[in-house]
């Protein structure tokens, strides 16, 4: 493993870097721009503010009662 390592050179390191960064934020910026989502987000962005019980976001969460935290 070592002998890998050593023969990268110092400028690849942060390429390598950048590419997983782009390819994050793009992952990150369709998710957030997808029509089938907007509702989920609106969901999510209203939570902080909110005294109420939210809820369920989608049926998934209605069968296991609403709470996606393990016991």
């Amino acid at each position: 493993m070592s002998e890998l390592m050593s023969s990268f050179k110092l400028t690849t390191y942060p390429i390598v870097a950048l590419v997983l960064f782009l390819g994050a934020f793009l992952a990150v910026c369709v998710m957030i721009f997808r029509k089938s989502g907007r509702d989920s987000l609106r969901h999510a962005a209203s939570i902080p503010l909110s005294d109420a019980p939210t809820p369920p976001c989608c049926d998934r969460c209605t069968q296991t009662g609403g709470s996606s935290a393990p016991d």
